[in-house]
């Protein structure tokens, strides 16, 4: 990896984590019963099943311009979704800070359930999730941070068996906006 692309994403996830720490109200970290979707649940769920299906990973990293691709053979699936882990709207503060709104799509036999944020300034913007059934089909994530000196608009997108998507456009203030695109596919 060039000194370039290693400068770029140490700088990009020195940002994000700064973004993540700087943009959340204080909220007590514990959580009641769980209202909504439980995402952290979910990606815990499936590391597990990934590591014990021992899962592949096809990679590629697009950059502003700059595209790379890797291929590896024993993922460290906990770090690879950290970003889908670490969204939790289930803390006791945000109970009411999230309107739930589902419908059924008959021609796809999926029901469609979306959860909106009321506040605009909650990271977590919108968590959509499609089932079939029991089974989810997929889980998208629209997370935003804007304060005075940067911004961030990321999507995530991930489906089962098949591998997860990272959208992300970072502006920070004087600076050219970067734009980060992670495709990543499963392979058995």
């Amino acid at each position: 990896m060039s000194f370039f692309r290693l400068n770029l994403l140490l700088t990009y996830a020195c940002l994000h984590i700064f973004a993540l720490w700087s943009c959340q109200p204080d909220t007590p970290s514990t959580t009641t019963s769980k209202t909504f979707f439980s995402v952290p649940d979910f990606v815990a769920d499936q590391t597990q099943f990934l590591q014990q299906q021992k899962i592949q990973l096809d990679k590629q990293l697009h950059i502003n311009q700059q595209k790379e691709q890797q291929h590896i053979v024993q993922p460290n699936w906990e770090k690879e979704l950290a970003l889908f882990a670490n969204t939790d709207i289930n803390k006791a503060a945000w109970r009411d800070s999230y309107q739930k709104d589902s419908n059924f799509v008959v021609q796809d036999s999926l029901w469609h359930i979306d959860y909106t944020a009321r506040d605009p300034h909650l990271r977590t913007q919108k968590i959509s999730i499609q089932r079939h059934q029991q089974n989810l089909h997929s889980l998208s994530i629209h997370n935003q941070v804007n304060n005075l000196f940067y911004s961030l608009d990321e999507r995530l997108a991930y489906q089962p068996n098949k591998g997860y998507q990272i959208v992300s456009v970072q502006n920070i203030v004087l600076l050219k906006a970067d734009t980060l695109r992670l495709d990543a596919q499963f392979v058995k």
